[in-house]
């Protein structure tokens, strides 16, 4: 279950929405570099699908993680958002801790990081227990 989660998270290294209908507002919406630098912009708070499929690249392969916005609204329209608009495309990791943990997050821009500093989303209430190989977002 850790290999799993490690390769899910490695996965960010290079992750993209696949198509849908969402992908086709992000082509018209403002430059996506401009937006990484304006976390207060209402483009960042486009709902996401009740269902959506994130696909990762990595250097290791391909997978899908799939978002079901009812079990987080909150934090699926976060990731949904980030990613849909290219904020975490190139991006590597910041510390692994073999057999626990992988993070990631941080934009390979400091100006980026800089803009989103503080810029936190409240939490979605919880539904469940961790369990090992899942995923979860660590303040």
């Amino acid at each position: 279950m850790i290999r799993r989660l490690l390769v899910a998270l490695l996965a960010t290294a290079a992750c993209a929405p696949q198509r849908s209908p969402a992908a086709a507002t992000a082509a018209r919406s403002p430059d996506r570099a401009a937006l990484w630098l304006q976390p207060e912009h209402p483009e960042w708070r486009t709902p996401a699908p009740s269902v959506s499929r994130l696909r990762f690249e990595t250097t290791k392969g391909v997978f899908v993680l799939e978002l079901v916005r009812e079990w987080g609204p909150i934090g699926v329209d976060r990731v949904y958002n980030l990613a849909r608009l290219g904020y975490y495309d190139d991006t590597r990791f910041h510390r692994v801790n073999a057999n626990y943990i992988a993070q990631f997050g941080l934009h390979g821009d400091p100006a980026v990081n800089a803009a989103w500093r503080g810029n936190y989303s409240i939490d979605d209430p919880p539904r469940s227990v961790s369990t090992r190989g899942g995923v979860a977002r660590i303040r």
